[in-house]
């Protein structure tokens, strides 16, 4: 999932991202703490919500081409600026599969004005599919322990991408099944072939500013004499795992017993390149206590909650990793072209030597894409590379230097399809400026 942070806000700044389509046609004065007390309009009729927000439910075709397809509703929130003549900011929230409402929400008054100060008013929506919109993509509605449980098998199957029989298990998935990729055309082809071609190097660097922080700054020093020596303990760490993992069964912390495994690890690493110089530190001091065979605090960090919202309100249990790979299977329209379980092994092998940590998961999706066999409306299909000779306003794009998961490079990319824009590169690790 691509996150948006501060930085990017600024940039939406600078280009002007306001819309008069925002813009209330009407205001309602009664606060409500449920989506299912807004009245869905095809313009945008604000309503107090959750005591310091706006809310409203925007009523869109289905099918732009087909309006006998019926409608659907997509939430919208937007803080509530003491400015009144403050524009609005549209966040879009990425993944795809991310909750744009849940992350407006979520933030109190301090942080809005960090972001946007009293002259914006930021509003967050989710995208049709995604958690508090009228379209459901859960497998397994109001099932949790189902849900669970399919997700464990899952990871069952494909714990082990370094064998010919999990692959093999992984393709058979695929058809048994049946934010953040910066460059568009790689994404809608299918196979993210260079979403990681940086992963390796960012996840380098850990073992680098952990060296350089030194003892007293990084719980996963130890004694040693330079990167490579905390590289190699790392790596003695997913050996330990791969051998022998945790068990979790604390009924607090799960419904039922778990095991913490090495592909658990090189996961969580993966999650944890996203925002390297908040996540780092604690990072180091949980790989110190699954060296101690204590994964407590891994477990904690895997699974945190989201939003808390007020009891009263009915939105439904929501795993965004089910509409994550629906989002993308019906985004790539078929166009995975791996058609043979030999070339899908090709494919899991180049992705593995982009990245160790986080390549191959790519290929497992596509596989499960090929099974799933999802396609949109024509009227929704895109086709083509997205270009522009000249944009109503120049285009600010962001880039960190060494991302995880949307590389540089496909940052130039796509910058240089657009006329008059320009890209703004932030020396650092990871998707997350702030």
């Amino acid at each position: 999932m691509k996150p948006t942070s501060a930085a990017t806000f600024t940039a939406l700044q600078l280009l002007g991202f306001t819309s008069a389509l925002l813009k209330p046609d009407s205001v309602s004065r009664t606060i409500v703490w449920s989506l299912s007390d807004i009245q869905p309009s095809p313009s945008f009729n604000w309503t107090p919500c959750w005591a310091n927000f706006t809310c409203a439910l925007l009523q869109v075709p289905l099918d732009y081409a087909d309006p006998s397809a019926g409608t659907t509703n997509v939430p919208f929130i937007r803080t509530s600026s003491s400015n009144a003549s403050a524009q609005d900011v549209l966040f879009n929230p990425g993944g795809p599969g991310a909750s744009g409402f849940d992350f407006v929400l979520g933030l109190d008054e301090k942080q809005r004005q960090e972001l946007l100060g009293p002259q914006w008013n930021l509003v967050g929506f989710d995208p049709r599919g995604v958690k508090s919109s009228d379209i459901n993509l859960d497998c397994f509605p109001g099932n949790r322990e189902d849900d669970a449980l399919f997700q464990s098998e899952l990871g069952g199957h494909l714990s082990d991408y370094t064998s010919l029989l999990s692959l093999h298990e992984a393709w058979e998935l695929g058809r048994g099944l049946g934010e953040r990729f910066v460059d568009g055309d790689d994404y809608y082809a299918g196979g993210s072939r260079t979403s990681q071609m940086d992963a390796n190097e960012a996840a380098s660097t850990f073992f680098t500013y952990c060296f350089e922080a030194g003892p007293d700054r990084c719980a996963f020093y130890g004694n040693a004499s330079g990167p490579d020596k905390i590289e190699q303990r790392f790596s003695e760490l997913l050996t330990e795992l791969r051998e022998h993992p945790i068990v979790v069964s604390d009924p607090e912390l799960t419904q039922r017993p778990t095991l913490i495994g090495w592909k658990d690890l090189r996961s969580l690493f993966m999650s944890v390149l996203y925002d390297a110089l908040g996540g780092f530190p604690d990072f180091a001091a949980t790989l110190v206590e699954l060296e101690q065979h204590d994964a407590t605090s891994f477990f904690k960090s895997t699974r945190s909650a989201g939003v808390e919202r007020p009891l009263n309100d009915t939105i439904r249990f929501y795993d965004g990793g089910q509409t994550y790979i629906q989002i993308m299977c019906a985004d790539t329209n078929g166009r995975f072209n791996v058609s043979t379980f030999e070339q899908y092994v090709a494919l899991d092998n180049y992705l593995r030597q982009q990245s160790f940590y986080g390549g191959d998961g790519n290929a497992i999706i596509y596989a499960i894409c090929r099974g799933l066999d999802i396609k949109p409306p024509r009227s929704q299909v895109l086709n083509g590379t997205v270009s522009a000779n000249q944009t109503s306003s120049p285009i600010l794009f962001m880039s960190s230097t060494l991302d995880p998961v949307t590389p540089l490079r496909s940052a130039k990319t796509v910058s240089s399809r657009f006329g008059g824009s320009a890209l703004l590169t932030v020396e650092r690790t990871g998707v997350r400026y702030s």
